[in-house]
């Protein structure tokens, strides 16, 4: 039988789930927002959670997907709401490493400038955890989810993990590195860099928080460490290192000797002349995710003042008839009205603080 605090949580949840399970029901919810939105998703996981493990009774067992998208309408407002999220993820004893935020890149409409490295290296966690099937909430603003990726499949061939007693040519890896993003210094410092001296190669894979020192002998790898950039000291053994991309500009693997070149700054703009299909981010999970809307008004609002602002950016650069002819705004986002149908494959519930 529940304890009196999960009969209680139950109590509460059950006109939310009756209304979940509504033919074709999409419940707004007016109220909640800030820590008392992410008091109630937390309540609502960890219930739905227990009840997919319970083995006696099981209210509200189906109801809700394991993979959650929380839209959030700002990156701002996105990082708040995944923040205290994550204190109730805590306080409801629920796995920390479900939880996943997918910011956008940090953009301006058409910058010819790289994307952050700590940007870039959220997104390649959250991607990497979506393709292990794992059970995970992300939460995110339109502007990232409408954003067009390299195809799963791509994607999932350009995470290389490499394993102790393993074979792999450096030339090979050196090739892997470089059509993944990473650029080649002397001493490794941040995610995204690479160094080889002699049968040692130093990599900060995007997907650790510590680089890891590859020792090779020959082509097989001897021995995996994890060290500490600032001082170079080993900090422990480990059996396998994980190098996610360090950019999202990925050559197709098969392509003909990829050009050992680092890659330029701009180059993610011109990702949509790779490939005849794109994904967006919902193509990554495994199934139709749970989709939460803080603020669906405002979420449309931002949705189509970001549109605006990138047809504008590549007008104005297409006007100049200078520099790198980049592919239009359709082929770098889904539109807004295009993508809102794509969220009710699944569950989806909306919260708002005002009456529409």
């Amino acid at each position: 039988m529940n304890n009196p605090f999960q009969q209680s949580c139950d109590r509460i949840l059950a006109p939310l789930f009756e209304a979940l399970t509504a033919p074709g029901a999409q419940p707004l919810i007016l109220g909640p927002h800030g820590p008392g939105l992410a008091f109630i998703l937390s309540l609502l996981r960890t219930t739905a959670q227990r009840d997919e493990a319970s083995v006696s009774e099981r209210p509200f067992q189906g109801v809700i997907p394991h993979n959650w998208l929380i839209l959030a309408p700002t990156q701002e407002e996105a990082e708040s709401l995944c923040r205290d999220v994550a204190f109730f993820f805590e306080f409801f004893n629920l796995p920390a490493e479900s939880l996943a935020f997918f910011p956008d890149r940090g953009q301006a409409p058409y910058e010819a400038g790289s994307p952050s490295i700590d940007l870039v290296t959220q997104r390649m966690r959250t991607l990497f955890h979506l393709q292990t099937h794992r059970p995970t909430v992300v939460v995110t603003t339109p502007q990232a989810a409408l954003q067009y990726l390299v195809p799963q499949s791509v994607f999932a061939q350009s995470c290389l993990t490499v394993k102790v007693g393993s074979v792999i040519e450096r030339e090979s890896l050196l090739r892997h590195l470089l059509r993944t993003g990473y650029r080649r210094v002397s001493v490794v410092d941040i995610p995204g860099e690479f160094s080889i001296r002699g049968g040692i190669v130093d990599i900060f894979s995007t997907g650790a928080t510590e680089p890891y020192r590859i020792e090779f002998l020959g082509d097989t790898v001897e021995s995996t460490r994890r060290f500490d950039p600032g001082t170079q000291e080993s900090t422990e053994s480990v059996l396998s290192a994980v190098l996610l991309p360090a950019r999202e500009y990925l050559l197709p693997p098969d392509e003909p000797d990829s050009s050992l070149s680092e890659i330029e700054p701009d180059a993610e703009w011109r990702l949509p002349d790779l490939y005849s299909s794109m994904a967006t981010l919902l193509d990554y999970f495994p199934a139709s995710p749970f989709v939460v809307m803080d603020r669906p008004f405002t979420l449309a609002q931002h949705a189509r003042e970001w549109e605006e602002r990138l047809g504008a950016a590549w007008e104005e650069h297409d006007a100049t008839g200078t520099g790198v002819p980049y592919p239009g705004p359709s082929q770098q986002f889904a539109g807004w009205d295009e993508f809102l149908p794509l969220l009710s494959d699944g569950p989806l519930l909306a919260f708002d603080v005002v009456s529409p």
